[in-house]
């Protein structure tokens, strides 16, 4: 984006900036709406990793006046058919160097559209009705990511008018949209976006460049700012062409192919010798024509020629398909729905004494581990590292290593407690992956840190194994709770299954002494509580031992190094109180469910609200 644009877009900093470069006029936002897709060839400069700047050549700026799509933009009808016909599988495999690594495209669209959007797929709205005042009405028209974030680089005019700015923070959205009549306020505060146009009105710029008056607002601000960002800036990001052999930078797929360092095709390329950057002033003119069939025809020699530029730096074709499954299986966090069978299959099975439901719930754990597995290694492969730097990568890696020790614990012990406590943790977990917007979700770089040493990797491989066994510890103590307080024969049943006697829960056989099955019960939860105890422990030591070699000290109190403590602490007095408790198993369950929310506390909420050295973690 050009410099004097940025500055119209950014919002004001509390306490960094005292006055405001002046608004956005409608003018500015309308000449953008025709020309967006042209002026954003350019590859970022500044805006990229210092690894991925290229200086664009001044004829990528005049490329809006080749592109001969000053025209009207489609209707919604027009644009709808001409989504279903332009034909994507080809060209969303292609390879894009983005965020400090190669991606696929189809990942590149699926994060820009979130940053512009708030969801990784866009979906335009019709109504019902001839009124289409009542958001009630109105029917949602998904469009495929990887089409909606070329439509906004070839044809970001369509979007003038439409719900496409992503204003999370209600109050913040509530105060752009005051100046609109109060019925266009309801239908725009229930999609919660605004479109350019809306943003561009003067009325809206003031209140978005106002005074700042809490840190609601601030955040709403940015956000916002963030998204308009984005959206113009869709285009800079394509840098689609892979380095000659012996260089790192890719470059921009508008740059002319001479321009480049000797890029040269191969002999056996039997596609139309034509300049990559011609190829893509004609996509443009295609596209922003709604002409589907020359649209696919474009396309089916760009996704031919781009890897045969240079095939030698160009990843390999299993690579990019790994990627693009990785992609719409939701990075495999679908398996929480296997996950969830196999919880519901075995608590009904620990409860009846039923043997088919047992297994089905062990054949639905295992192949929901097979699915959490994947994600795992497949994360692993496409970031080239042990994929457990990140809050998104190490709540996967917990989760993961639980299920995984309950399993071994389950088939060696026979104790099936720890199988429906594996699941139950497994499909809250993907669940939670899966729903929740975890920071670093995305595949990405990671703090240089934690990269300097093979004591730390060691470390957090530790404590991230210790958490696993906490949560697990935490689900089977539940178990104990329930069989505790509930005295009733269902519950004894329950015990009687999940220690191993299925016969006996389902009348085949006597039912052992309710204090025989609580003891039972209470080794499975001591078990887990002891090699967590011991793993944070030494955990929390090659912490101190590698912060002396790196930072000049054993401890000091960051927030992470103190709560991590305070979890240990309560894992002692948990293992070591029962020896003075006339309840042993009452008193361990308990302090179990303590632990396990101080862990959690440590884990994430002292990176949400604590600032302190550990906050990449």
């Amino acid at each position: 984006m050009p410099q004097t644009l940025r500055t119209h877009l950014r919002p004001t900093r509390m306490n960094t900036m005292n006055a405001f470069a002046k608004p956005l006029t409608l003018c500015l936002a309308l000449l953008l709406f025709t020309a967006a897709a042209a002026a954003q060839y350019a590859p970022a400069g500044n805006e990229l990793p210092d690894n991925t700047q290229t200086t664009a050549p001044s004829a990528i700026h005049s490329l809006h006046a080749h592109a001969g799509h000053n025209h009207a933009p489609m209707t919604r009808q027009e644009h709808q058919e001409f989504a279903k016909q332009v034909d994507l599988d080809a060209f969303r495999k292609l390879a894009v160097f983005d965020g400090g690594r190669v991606k696929i495209l189809d990942t590149l669209a699926r994060e820009q559209l979130t940053s512009i959007y708030g969801k990784s797929r866009w979906q335009d709205y019709t109504w019902d009705t001839a009124d289409e005042e009542d958001p009630r009405d109105r029917k949602k028209l998904k469009y495929d990511p990887v089409f909606t974030y070329l439509d906004i680089v070839f044809h970001a005019s369509y979007y003038a008018d439409k719900p496409i700015l992503y204003v999370e923070v209600l109050p913040f959205r509530e105060k752009l949209l005051a100046n609109l009549p109060e019925d266009d306020q309801e239908k725009w505060k229930q999609l919660g976006r605004i479109s350019w146009m809306m943003f561009a009105n003067p009325a809206v710029q003031s209140v978005y460049q106002g005074p700042e008056t809490n840190q609601t607002e601030i955040k709403g601000r940015n956000q916002l700012f963030g998204s308009a960002d984005a959206f113009v800036n869709a285009g800079q990001r394509l840098l689609m062409i892979s380095p000659p052999p012996g260089q790192e930078n890719w470059a921009h797929i508008a740059i002319p192919v001479e321009q480049h360092d000797e890029v040269i095709l191969p002999a056996s390329t039997t596609v139309r010798q034509a300049q990559l950057s011609d190829l893509w002033v004609q996509l443009q003119n295609a596209w922003s024509h709604g002409d589907a069939e020359a649209v696919n025809s474009l396309l089916e020699i760009i996704a031919l020629q781009l890897p045969a530029q240079n095939p030698s730096t160009y990843p390999a074709e299993y690579r990019l398909s790994l990627e693009h499954v990785y992609n719409i299986t939701g990075k495999f966090t679908i398996g929480y729905w296997l996950y969830a069978i196999a919880t519901v299959a075995m608590i009904l099975a620990l409860g009846t004494g039923r043997k088919t439901l047992l297994t089905l719930g062990v054949s639905m754990l295992l192949l929901g581990f097979l699915a959490h597995a994947a994600s795992f290694a497949i994360r692993a492969i496409l970031s080239g590292r042990w994929a457990i730097h990140n809050q998104y990568e190490s709540f996967i890696a917990i989760s993961l290593f639980a299920v995984f020790v309950g399993m071994i614990l389950m088939f060696t012990k026979k104790i099936w407690v720890f199988g429906a406590a594996s699941a139950a943790l497994g499909a809250i977990a993907l669940m939670v992956a899966n729903l929740w917007a975890i920071p670093s979700n995305e595949v990405g770089q990671v703090a240089a840190i934690l990269g300097t040493s093979r004591i730390l990797y060691v470390h957090v491989n530790m404590v991230l194994v210790s958490y696993s066994l906490i949560a697990l510890s935490f689900f089977v103590s539940l178990s104990y709770l329930y069989a505790h307080y509930v005295k009733s024969k269902e519950a004894m049943n329950f015990v009687a299954a999940g220690t191993g006697n299925m016969d006996a829960a389902a009348g085949d056989s006597k039912l052992p002494g309710r204090k025989k099955l609580l003891a039972d019960l209470d080794q499975a939860q001591l078990t887990l509580m002891q090699l967590a105890f011991w793993l944070l422990g030494v955990g929390i030591l090659l912490g101190a031992y590698w912060a002396d070699h790196s930072w000049g000290r054993w401890w000091a109190w960051d927030p992470k190094e103190t709560w991590a403590l305070i979890t240990w602490i309560v894992y002692l007095i948990a293992i070591h109180v029962r020896f003075g408790v006339r309840d042993r198993g009452l008193v361990t369950a308990w302090l179990s469910v303590v632990g396990f929310i101080i862990m959690l506390w440590c884990y994430k909420g002292v990176n949400l609200l604590l600032p302190g050295l550990h906050a990449y973690a």
